[in-house]
């Protein structure tokens, strides 16, 4: 059977129409729309996972910083490129556990985060606040290696496109010192240490009464971008300590030893002093403790 005919007017102009109602199927074909539009939107806000990436200048380089967004906080990664350094301290400078300097040669590009994780990342992820000194802006603090594992275990079923884990110490250390060869990344000069890191010289002085780590950022970067390297909170690596592995260790990408009993932990932290808070310095504790006021981390990720 034919569909009957009607007369529509559009601007003045007579037109023939076959459908019986053409308002109701345009009304239909506007739900239809937007039902899909919803989904995809839902989709995405389901997921937790947005991304985007700008490019940012630091000083006489160009680093690629990406800003991604799972379940509800924002994580932003500096790329890193691969390259070659002196891990470790030259004798006179350093504990015995940082000799012998040696070469290492990091073969393949990965990112790191721009700061620390903080007390914010980690509640939206893991919906609880370990931390011993409250600021959702500040490093999330008084966790263990065994707490970064599970975090880590739930950024990799929220984001399938990427791997995250702990950076080797090797990676720290080709991280922290961006390309430097000095005591610290930005120089020799121990007293410029404040300007560049939260630790004992400025959280305890009759002018500072604040004993405790500080919103991430606040200091300067070194010259690959990256924030609060020295101090503020000590940071998890993957390795398992082991005080003579520099005399055996890989040339190529190392790892650290194949078992332990404790992690590696670097970077010095708010109470820590200028001698501390060294590119080389190495620290250590077991697996499933934290120390209450200063342990936190900032991940690594690579394409999956």
């Amino acid at each position: 059977m034919q569909s009957e005919k009607k007369f529509i007017r559009i601007n003045d102009e007579v037109k023939i129409s076959n459908d019986k109602n053409p308002v109701k199927k345009s009304m239909f074909k506007f739900l239809f729309a937007f039902i899909i539009a919803s989904l995809f939107l839902l989709t995405a806000v389901l997921g937790g996972i947005l991304f985007f990436s700008v490019v940012m200048e630091n000083d006489n380089d160009n680093f690629r910083t990406h800003i991604q967004n799972i379940g509800g906080a924002n994580f932003e990664f500096v790329s890193i490129p691969s390259g070659s350094f002196s891990m470790g301290s030259p004798f006179g400078e350093g504990r015995t556990d940082e000799y012998p300097q040696h070469n290492i040669t990091i073969t393949k590009e990965f990112e790191i985060m721009k700061f620390e994780v903080t007390q914010y990342q980690w509640k939206s992820i893991m919906k609880n606040n370990p931390s011993l000194f409250f600021g959702m802006q500040n490093p999330v603090d008084s966790v263990s290696w065994n707490d970064c594992q599970e975090f880590i275990d739930v950024l990799n079923y929220l984001d399938s496109n990427h791997t995250y884990r702990l950076p080797t110490e090797a990676e720290w250390e080709y991280c922290c010192r961006a390309g430097s060869v000095t005591k610290y990344f930005f120089g020799n000069d121990e007293a410029k240490l404040v300007d560049y890191a939260w630790c004992r010289e400025n959280t305890d002085t009759p002018f500072v009464d604040e004993e405790c780590p500080h919103k991430i950022g606040l200091k300067k970067p070194n010259k690959w971008g990256l924030y609060d390297m020295y101090g503020n909170v000590l940071e998890w690596c993957s390795d398992w300590y082991d005080q003579y592995y520099y005399t055996n260790s890989s040339e190529i990408d190392p790892k650290g030893p194949e078992n332990g009993d404790r992690h590696v932990i670097r970077g010095g932290c708010w109470y820590s002093h200028s001698g501390i808070c060294r590119s080389g310095v190495r620290f250590y504790e077991i697996p499933d403790a934290g120390d209450p006021e200063s342990t936190g981390f900032r991940l690594v990720r690579t394409e999956s």
